[in-house]
């Protein structure tokens, strides 16, 4: 689902804008985002990825390079690992998400649930398949947190152990107590939304003409204030808040697109390739009626000088 609205809300800034967000001076992934990232920078376009979520025709150079992940990547399904459903994921990343000043609820929660059994290793082959390097050239930067203590890692930026762009996208989609954590190094990575689903901070002091933020997991305002309903995202919604006021502090024009209630709608069907068709379009809708707002201009207006 997260995959359907970035895919969908990227072919409308193309198709509005002529902005290809292949070509961004640094794209930041977490989780799905990390997905959509890897795939960016292989070189799918969005007009591809469009296509392919809604049954499309893809371009030439789009079905080579979908038809050369495929080829890469098993269809065996990986066996489920044991898992101990008593033991803590991390007791010292748990209470580190406790201090005061600086309270995590996502890291509380992530270090008290079992280790997850599931692996996300067709995840990672296929952002690994997608590159015909380790790692891509242009600066692209995938989130996760450390299991031991719960800091944030960012691969492409931090000083890391060296690992490929497929290791790095699938622990940055291991969400605790569903997908085994990543090793890499010495160390367990799992899902960088545990802190915040987008991370958007990162940018903040980078002084760029615009940011772009593609948030599958937060909500307009309407929508984020439905706590009851859905209270991880009303908590995103809220970090994401304060992740755009502090971009904005520094002047910096931001473009947020989110899900409304139409978006919001459609993920409560059952998931099948028409439901995820639908979830793309909606996205697109969503995003050019985004584009087409007043708030939107001054972005708008540094994504339409990218034109080529």
């Amino acid at each position: 689902m997260a995959t359907a609205f970035h895919g969908g809300v990227l072919a409308a800034l193309f198709d509005e804008t002529g902005w290809d967000a292949r070509n961004a001076t640094l794209l930041v992934g977490t989780s799905a985002g990390a997905s959509a990232a890897a795939m960016l920078r292989g070189g799918f376009s969005p007009f591809d990825e469009f296509a392919r979520m809604t049954d499309g025709e893809l371009s030439a150079e789009g079905q080579q390079f979908a038809d050369r992940v495929r080829a890469s990547v098993p269809r065996e399904p990986e066996p489920r690992a044991s898992s101990n459903a008593f033991r803590p994921l991390g007791m010292r990343m748990a209470l580190n998400g406790l201090l005061p000043h600086r309270f995590r609820p996502g890291l509380v929660l992530a270090g008290l649930v079992p280790r997850g059994s599931q692996s996300l290793a067709r995840v990672g082959a296929t952002a690994g398949a997608a590159h015909d390097q380790r790692w891509p050239s242009q600066s692209t930067w995938i989130v996760t947190v450390r299991v031991s203590d719960g800091a944030r890692a960012v691969f492409g930026r931090d000083d890391l152990p060296s690992t490929d762009i497929g290791t790095a996208v699938q622990a940055s989609s291991a969400v605790p107590n569903v997908y085994r954590p990543v090793r890499v190094g010495r160390h367990d990575y799992i899902d960088g939304a545990v802190l915040s689903s987008t991370n958007a901070d990162l940018v903040a002091p980078l002084g760029f003409d615009a940011v772009v933020i593609v948030s599958s997991m937060t909500a307009v305002p309407a929508q984020a204030r439905c706590t009851e309903r859905d209270p991880t995202r009303t908590y995103f919604s809220r970090v994401l808040s304060r992740e755009v006021a502090t971009i904005r502090a520094t002047g910096t024009p931001v473009l947020v697109v989110q899900p409304t209630a139409a978006d919001l709608a459609l993920r409560r069907r059952d998931i099948d390739d028409a439901t995820i068709g639908a979830i793309a379009r909606q996205a697109r809708e969503t995003a050019r009626t985004k584009l087409a707002r007043s708030e939107a201009k001054h972005a708008r207006a540094v994504l339409e000088a990218t034109r080529v």
